[in-house]
């Protein structure tokens, strides 16, 4: 694809909710680049295919889409599983967020014109300060400083982890009632690596009973970003 390619539409193949890490990434991708041109969610038609896909869900894919055909990943590890490397001949380019992932993928073979960087945005409008309680960064004059973790709770995130570090930092028998700092945990998962149906359980199966730590639920997306905006 030259410098000078002129596209009309855009054919975009992925995951779209509010509930996945590539649904959201997803959903959000298309509704930026919307601004720019034309997309075709999930269907046919297009000048240019983009597949947003994961490692694990790429093994779908089994036949090429027209050229030309992107496949756009976000991979968190210094190495692609195999199957994935051998997928890529479906495709005409590798887009990745990062320069890391970049190196990543061509000191794994991947030729380095087929990889290209597409950074992620960020939307200030949405990843700024509200007009909630602790919004201040003194945390003396905003009592009790709320802490808050997203993310589905898995061991590569390190959940059960950071809860730890949280009361080994803050210990409950300094604040047995919470007047100094709590923490609020976002990390219901779709997709468990355990037995356990609820980040309740999960937390009692770990012997954590502490009442400053609340579990909060899959929430509609206009709550979530008040919640961001004033954590």
């Amino acid at each position: 694809m030259g410098q000078n390619a002129v596209f009309k539409k855009v054919c975009f193949h992925g995951v779209l909710n509010e509930r996945t890490g590539y649904g959201i990434h997803g959903t959000r991708f298309v509704e930026a680049l919307e601004k720019y041109i034309p997309v075709d969610r999930n269907g046919q038609e297009g000048d240019v295919h983009i597949t947003l896909v994961d490692v694990v869900s790429i093994q779908n894919i089994q036949e090429r889409l027209p050229y030309p055909s992107i496949c756009y990943s976000v991979w968190e590890s210094t190495e692609y599983p195999a199957w994935f490397i051998e997928k890529l001949k479906l495709f005409d380019q590798l887009w990745v967020p990062s320069e890391w992932q970049r190196a990543c993928s061509i000191a794994q073979g991947i030729p380095e014109e087929f990889v290209k960087v597409v950074p992620e945005g960020v939307d200030p409008d949405i990843y700024k300060p509200g007009k909630g309680p602790y919004r201040g960064a003194d945390a003396s004059s905003s009592r009790p400083f709320t802490f808050l973790h997203i993310g589905q709770w898995q061991p590569r995130k390190s959940t059960l982890e950071i809860i730890q570090a949280y009361q080994k930092a803050f210990p409950l028998s300094k604040d047995p009632l919470g007047q100094i700092t709590r923490l609020q945990l976002s990390v219901d998962t779709l997709f468990p690596s355990d037995t356990y149906k609820s980040t309740e359980e999960r937390l009692a199966a770990h012997g954590i009973n502490d009442p400053r730590i609340s579990v909060i639920h899959f929430e509609e997306r206009e709550a979530y970003i008040r919640r961001l905006q004033s954590a």
